[in-house]
């Protein structure tokens, strides 16, 4: 009776054991290779956005700012810098009823000034020579460069490039021509 038991006994052998072990093995290792290869690359993507958005942040309000102001300490044709101080007037007028001539009570004097500190951005506003307001606009900076070209004197150019806080793996740069505006 044991020897029918065995003879009309189901079961698997070793080889079907070994080799569905290794058809699991082959499928979780592909689905983990697959699972890291999509988190590497939305970490990737995330940095690449992060490194794009600080460069085209930080050029907005240079060329906002730029493109108010009258004057720039750059020298022309001279390396790229890594600060440029841009200033402009702007004049306040007395109040009068419509259609009578504005009439101009004073000026104000605007200064800005982007600097790399560290791996910042900083801009610094001044009004009439008094304190200045300091905020940062960029962060994971890892250059920036500021230059006016030898044979224009209403433009200057901006180099930015971002590391989005991931250094060893993106790097993002961004070029920039600014006009100034014409003095009053």
């Amino acid at each position: 009776m044991i020897g029918m038991l065995r003879k009309n006994q189901k079961g698997i052998t070793l080889i079907e054991v070994v080799v569905s072990t290794a058809i699991a093995a082959a499928l979780i290792g592909a689905f983990v290779t697959i699972t890291f290869s999509i988190f590497r690359h939305t970490e990737s993507s995330n940095a690449h956005m992060a490194a794009a958005t600080n460069t085209e942040n930080a050029a907005h309000l240079i060329i906002k700012d730029g493109q108010m102001a009258q004057t720039t300490d750059l020298i022309p044709g001279a390396a790229p810098v890594n600060t440029v101080r841009l200033s402009w007037i702007d004049p306040v007028y007395k109040e009068h009823k419509p259609y009578e001539n504005h009439e101009i009570v004073s000026v104000n004097l605007h200064a800005i000034v982007y600097s790399l500190s560290g791996n910042n951005l900083q801009r610094s506003e001044s009004v009439n020579g008094g304190a200045p307001a300091v905020r940062t606009v960029a962060r994971y900076m890892t250059s920036v460069g500021f230059s006016q070209p030898a044979d224009v004197t209403r433009l200057f150019k901006v180099s930015l490039t971002s590391s989005g806080g991931n250094p060893q793996r993106v790097s993002e740069m961004r070029e920039y021509d600014v006009t100034l505006r014409a003095m009053a």
